[in-house]
């Protein structure tokens, strides 16, 4: 069973996709969702209620996107707390174009959330 449907637009989005794929006898179920703004936390309980690992994705060329992960973090904390959290940097490629001092920075910064 493969089931596939994204959302794009130019404003920030609530749902990105929702994948449920068969992994031999697991069915495995994922959302995504996209924003820091403040409206879209209600549809944390609608994905994060039942979930057994939670993603924290940021961008590792956007300092300031590491501000709303804490904020994100506090609040599914308090929907799920048995769930295992992950944090991910994502544009790699940007980053390690940036100077040492810059990717330093970035990188303490990514330590102090831990």
């Amino acid at each position: 069973m493969k089931d596939l449907l994204i959302y794009r637009y130019a404003e920030p989005t609530i749902i990105t996709g929702i994948h449920p794929d068969s992994i031999e006898s697991h069915l495995l179920r994922y959302y995504a969702i996209e924003s820091g703004h403040r409206e879209f936390i209600s549809m944390l309980p609608l994905v994060c209620n039942d979930a057994v690992a939670i993603l924290f994705m940021f961008d590792l060329s956007r300092k300031a996107t590491l501000t709303s992960i804490k904020e994100w973090y506090r609040q599914v904390r308090s929907i799920n707390k048995n769930a295992f959290p992950f944090l991910v940097g994502m544009k790699y490629d940007v980053f390690s174009k940036f100077n040492v001092e810059e990717q330093e920075d970035i990188t303490k910064q990514v330590r102090l959330l831990h």
